[in-house]
């Protein structure tokens, strides 16, 4: 194939399954920041020789059809499906069948799903498909320059080539060491406008962008794919500060998701972005949605990030027990753990926490430690107790699989919402342990009414009713209509009782 005019890319997420099942419940958005990045080095690269398309499907109305639509009417020369967390159902189903919307397009498929879940992604027949292993701008730039000149998929640093039911490898590509030498995001591929409209990661609607300043993790833990690698890679603050300015100014952005693995694992680096900002005089609001360990963070750094404009920040706890912290590998100090969240929290800031159950060989005394830890923590913002994933590919599905467990339920848990306890079970803790789990969890925390109303009000702060309505709608899955119709469901012990009324509940 070759291509000498301009050359047409479409990239498309792959919508988690569980989002969409539920009409009558809000859903969280999640802008497609690694497709931008790749669209965005394709633009460096090429500039008006290039057209790329960024389809996100959780946005259109039948995600499969429309984005079918959407192929076929761009006649794209390149067509990239980004799969991540065991979603393979929805990209297996539109590789199958890109080669009727766009025939002769060249098939890619990326993201963290792709090296363990091949044999679930990849058409047995049909023309080759690309699979890009590890980060993808330097190899989705090689895709598009072998395209204009010589079309040639053999020898693609990489990437993992599946034509006719067999697997070819190549070498793997090395991470990319110099963050900064990575084009910022070209914001002009997808509309902020849209997203905004929409329930985002921080459980608000508003224009927002989401800034990645990091990436890797030297961590260890178990249940981790580590789709950015062990070894910690940053850009530098000054980098950071312009990519800010640019959204601020040019883009009208106030809201900004901290996207990073770990972003306080250099508190220095962190606190001279922060510097940054707080100098700039800039009016932001910071999210730290994705989950920060809370051993790697100070009172200083805190008060900090406050001052640069935190207004929500998510701590990854995972599990109160000491065991299972040496188990699971991440060691959390749960002493220093409490006293930061708490902190956090006193210093008026919405605080969220990650917990987790159903961990190999865990107990459900070991379970309730979580909840009593948690019970020792001040109300939360979103009250967080996920089942935990065992994904292929990670040292806790070896371990499950050794350990005898019913892979299939494991399988099937992995594709259910975080918070959804019904489903899994281990040789440890049964699915009925689980549940009960699940229901102390509800009744003495979640469900708890002096702990919702610290909750609601603490969003109501910074959130709108409406918004905050949501947030519960989409945490019980199930629809509520007002925050008193929330507030109804919890009582002093879990039942039902009256209280009184919220600031902003009208």
């Amino acid at each position: 194939m070759n291509i000498s005019d301009c050359t047409r890319v479409i990239l498309i997420d792959s919508p988690d399954p569980w989002s969409l099942s539920a009409p009558s419940i809000p859903r969280i958005h999640v802008l497609p920041l690694g497709l931008v990045y790749l669209g965005s080095s394709l633009k460096r690269e090429f500039q008006d020789k290039v057209q790329v398309r960024i389809i996100d499907p959780s946005m259109l109305s039948n995600p499969d059809e429309d984005t079918l639509g959407e192929i076929a009417a761009f006649a794209p020369h390149v067509v990239g499906i980004r799969s991540i967390g065991g979603n393979t159902e929805f990209a297996s189903r539109i590789l199958s069948a890109a080669p009727a919307a766009a025939p002769g397009a060249v098939l890619l498929v990326g993201g963290s799903s792709t090296s363990t879940y091949l044999e679930r992604l990849l058409p047995q027949t049909g023309p080759p498909v690309i699979a890009v292993i590890g980060e993808g701008e330097k190899t989705i730039v090689e895709v598009v320059r072998r395209l204009r000149s010589v079309w040639r998929y053999d020898g693609l640093p990489g990437t993992a080539v599946i034509e006719k039911g067999k697997v070819s490898h190549t070498p793997g590509r090395k991470f990319l060491e110099d963050l900064d030498s990575i084009t910022s995001p070209d914001w002009g591929l997808v509309s902020l406008e849209e997203y905004g409209a929409k329930m985002n990661l921080g459980c608000h609607r508003g224009k927002h962008a989401f800034l990645l300043t990091s990436r890797g993790c030297p961590y260890k833990c178990i249940y981790c794919s580590r789709m950015s690698g062990c070894l910690f890679r940053a850009r530098s603050p000054q980098a950071v500060m312009e990519e800010i300015y640019q959204l601020y100014h040019q883009h009208s952005v106030r809201n900004f998701h901290v996207m990073d693995d770990n972003f306080t694992i250099d508190q220095q680096r962190a606190e001279e972005i922060m510097d940054l900002i707080i100098a700039s005089k800039l009016k932001l609001r910071l999210y730290f949605t994705v989950g920060l360990r809370p051993d790697t963070l100070t009172t200083g750094l805190v008060e900090k990030m406050i001052q640069a404009g935190m207004v929500w920040i998510s701590y990854a706890v995972e599990t109160g027990s000491p065991r299972l912290q040496r188990l699971i590998n991440k060691n959390l100090n749960l002493e220093k753990a409490r006293e930061i969240i708490n902190y956090t929290w006193d210093r008026g800031i919405m605080v969220n926490y990650f917990l987790m159950t159903g961990l190999p060989t865990e107990t459900c005394e070991e379970a309730m430690e979580t909840i009593a830890f948690a019970g020792m923590l001040k109300p939360f913002a979103v009250p967080n107790l996920f089942q935990a994933k065992y994904y292929q590919g990670t040292e806790m599905h070896r371990m499950a699989r050794e350990a005898g467990f019913d892979m299939g339920s494991l399988e099937q848990a992995a594709l259910a919402p975080y918070f959804d306890l019904r489903n899994g079970g281990t040789p440890t803790m049964s699915r009925s342990d689980m549940a009960k789990i699940n229901y102390s969890f509800k009744r003495n925390l979640l469900l708890n009414r002096k702990r919702l109303e610290a909750g609601m009000e603490r969003q109501l702060k910074f959130h709108s009713p409406e918004d905050v309505v949501s947030t519960y709608s989409i945490v019980m899955g199930r629809p509520f209509e007002s925050l008193q119709e929330v507030l109804a469901c919890a009582g002093e012990d879990g039942t039902a009782g009256a209280g009184r009324p919220l600031a902003g509940m009208g």
